[in-house]
């Protein structure tokens, strides 16, 4: 399985514990891939930062994906919910168009992004 970490830093930890030793740490928008997971701790297989293979700090790595899953987001089977352009039109004027990624959760957006405008 395949995630998105949301959390700012999260723990990667020796075994599925808050209070097992903490080994290292993920950021947010890190990529992660777990072979399973138990009772919301996933058992991490590799760590992806800004497109590079981060070493996993320990045998055995385990992070928790939050009681509501708001540290560690299950990305949808073929990667993110992937681009979509935004426009913005003003009296049937189209004054900008933006490409952004689209984070999904069972097909409702979960993730945003801000793009600001100045109208002239």
């Amino acid at each position: 399985m395949n995630g998105t970490v949301l959390a700012y830093s999260l723990y990667i930890r020796d075994n599925p514990n808050p209070n097992a030793n903490a080994l290292g740490g993920l950021s947010r928008d890190d990529k992660v891939t777990a072979d399973f997971k138990t009772n919301g701790w996933w058992h991490l297989t590799s760590i992806m930062r800004a497109g590079v293979s981060i070493p996993l700090p320990g045998a055995e790595n385990y992070s928790y994906e939050g009681a509501t899953n708001g540290f560690i987001h299950l990305d949808p089977e073929g990667g993110s919910g992937g681009k979509k352009t935004v426009e913005i039109w003003v009296d049937d004027v189209l004054v900008q168009s933006a490409e952004v990624d689209v984070l999904t959760a069972n097909g409702l957006l979960a993730g945003t992004q801000t793009i600001n405008y100045q109208y002239p």
